[in-house]
C-alpha cells in the first residue's frame, strides 16, 4: 500500500473533493442514463440505485486525481480491459486485481474490453424468498403497508409505527440476461459525456470501464424484471437501514418515484460526530426522513430513534457468552480492533479514518515489553482488505502477539478483553463495545492522524 503524509488542511481538501465528485456525478449521470434507457426518471431515482457503487468509485478515484495533472492520461496497451458485472464485482476487482487497478492510471482502449469473471448462482431459496415477499405484500390488510429492508427488529418498528403492517423484504436478483454484452460505443459515449460536463479525463476514463454492466448495459433488463414481478403491489411507506442489492434498490427507487416515503435508519457509528461523515451525507440525501441515534442536534427531517444496531449487537453478545466456557478462555488486557488495510489507496487511507499500520505498530512497541504480550489484534481478512504481508510482519516483530480475523467471533474476543482500543476514529464498533459495558479508547496518535 502506498504511504502518504498529509496535513490536516490537505485532508480536508481531499474530503471536499471526494464529496464534490459524488454530488456532481449524481447530478449529471441521470441525464445520460435517462437518454440511454429511454426513461424520464428523477435524479433521486438514479441515486438510490447508483449510490453504493458511486460512493465506492469516488472514494477510490479521488486519491488518484487529487492535486495531480488530470488533463492528460498516459497511453498504455492492455491485452484486455476488465469491466465489472455488478457492484460487488467492482469491489473485488478494485482491491484484488492489480491489472484492474492499473487501468485507473492509463488511457483505456474500451474496444478491448471483456467481462470479468463472476460466479452468479441462482438458488431455489432466492426464488422462494421473492415469492414469499410477493405473497405477503398481496395479502389484504386493514393497515397501511410498510416495507422494512436491511434493518433490525420488526417488533420494535411495529411499536414505532402501529398504524402499519410491516413487511420485511429483500428482493433478490435471480435472473440475468446472458445475451447482454459490453457496449464499447456506449461506454465511449459515457466518457465523452463526462468530459463535456467538466469532469477530469482521469475520472471520466475510470468510470467508463468501472461502471458495472448491471447498471449500464443490463439496467433496462433488470428494471423491467422488477416492474413485472411487483406489478399490482401497493406500498404506503418504506423503512431501511441501508438499501441492499440491485433489485431491491430498483424496487425502492420506483416506489419513491411514485411518491412513497422513504425513511432511513442511521447505518454507521460516526454520524453527528464529524463534519466529514460520508455515510451521513449520502443517507440524508436519499431519504425523506432520517432516523438517527448519534446526532448532536435534530430537526423535522433528522429525528431521534432507538439504536437498533447497538441493541442487536448487545443481544447477540449476551446470547454468545452464555454458550461459551469462560474459565477456559485466554484473557487479554488489550484488544485492538478495526485494524483493516486496503491493498490500494482510498480516501480513508489518506485522511487516517481507516486503521493505519503505524498506529498499531507504535502501540504494541510501547506496551509492556514491546513483544505483543497481552495484546489481541483483530485484522480484517476479507476479500479486498486482506494484507498477508502486514500479518507476517507483525508476527515476526512481535512474537507474543495474538492475531484473530473474522473467523473468530468478535463477541468472544470482547468477552476475553479488559480494554478495547479502536484504530478508526468514528468506529461503529466503538459504540457497540461501549454498549456492552467495555472501556473503549482510541489508539494513541490516531487523533492527530484522523479528522
Amino acid at each position: 500500500m502506498i504511504e502518504y503524509q498529509m496535513t490536516i488542511e490537505e485532508k480536508r481538501k481531499l474530503i471536499l473533493t471526494r464529496n464534490s465528485n459524488y454530488v456532481s456525478l449524481m447530478e449529471k449521470l441521470p441525464v445520460f442514463l435517462n437518454l440511454h434507457n429511454g426513461l424520464n426518471k428523477s435524479a433521486r431515482f438514479w441515486e438510490i440505485i447508483l449510490y453504493k457503487f458511486i460512493h465506492k468509485f469516488v472514494h477510490d478515484i479521488t486519491p488518484l486525481v487529487f492535486e495531480k495533472d488530470t488533463d492528460t492520461l498516459t497511453e498504455r496497451v492492455f491485452d484486455e480491459v476488465l469491466i465489472p458485472l455488478d457492484d460487488n464485482d467492482y469491489s473485488n476487482l478494485r482491491h484484488q486485481e492489480p491489472a484492474f487497478f492499473q487501468q485507473f492510471l492509463y488511457s483505456v482502449d474500451l474496444k478491448k474490453s471483456i467481462k470479468a469473471k463472476h460466479n452468479f448462482k441462482r438458488t431455489r431459496i432466492q426464488f422462494l424468498k421473492n415469492w414469499l415477499f410477493k405473497f405477503r405484500a398481496f395479502l389484504p390488510s386493514k393497515k397501511q403497508k410498510m416495507l422494512l429492508f436491511q434493518e433490525y427488529y420488526s417488533s420494535i418498528w411495529q411499536h414505532y409505527y402501529p398504524e402499519y403492517k410491516i413487511i420485511k423484504v429483500g428482493l433478490r436478483l435471480t435472473e440475468r440476461d446472458d445475451t447482454i454484452k459490453i457496449n464499447t460505443e456506449l461506454r465511449q459515449e459515457l466518457r465523452d459525456f463526462l468530459i463535456t460536463e467538466g469532469f477530469t479525463p482521469v475520472l471520466a476514463n475510470g468510470l467508463s470501464f468501472s461502471f458495472p454492466m448491471d447498471l449500464l448495459e443490463g439496467f433496462s433488463y433488470h428494471n423491467a424484471k422488477v416492474a413485472k414481478f411487483t406489478k399490482g403491489i401497493k406500498i404506503d411507506s418504506m423503512l431501511a437501514g441501508w438499501i441492499p442489492e440491485l433489485w431491491t434498490a430498483i424496487l425502492c427507487a420506483s416506489y419513491v418515484e411514485s411518491g412513497v416515503e422513504l425513511r432511513l435508519v442511521q447505518h454507521g457509528g460516526s454520524y453527528g460526530e464529524s463534519d466529514y461523515s460520508f455515510g451521513d451525507l449520502i443517507e440524508q440525501r436519499l431519504c425523506d426522513q432520517f432516523l438517527s441515534w448519534s446526532q448532536k442536534s435534530y430537526n423535522e427531517k433528522i429525528v431521534p430513534v432507538i439504536p437498533t444496531r447497538l441493541v442487536a449487537f448487545r443481544l447477540k453478545y449476551q446470547a454468545t457468552i452464555k454458550k461459551i466456557e469462560g474459565p477456559n478462555l485466554r484473557r487479554y488486557p488489550v484488544l485492538i480492533v478495526d485494524g483493516m488495510h486496503y491493498s490500494t489507496p482510498t480516501v480513508s487511507d489518506l485522511v487516517g479514518w481507516a486503521g493505519t499500520k503505524e498506529n498499531v505498530v507504535s502501540f504494541i512497541e510501547s506496551y509492556m515489553e514491546g513483544k505483543g504480550e497481552g495484546v489481541l489484534l483483530r485484522l480484517y481478512n476479507g476479500n479486498y482488505a486482506k494484507d498477508e504481508k502486514f500479518h507476517e510482519e507483525l508476527i515476526r516483530r512481535f512474537p507474543n502477539l495474538t492475531i484473530h480475523d473474522e473467523t473468530h467471533p468478535l463477541e468472544v474476543d470482547l468477552f476475553c478483553c479488559q480494554e478495547v482500543y479502536v484504530n478508526y476514529m468514528f468506529s461503529t464498533l466503538k459504540w457497540e463495545a461501549n454498549f456492552i459495558g467495555k472501556t473503549v479508547k482510541t489508539l494513541p496518535g490516531l487523533a492527530e492522524n484522523a479528522l
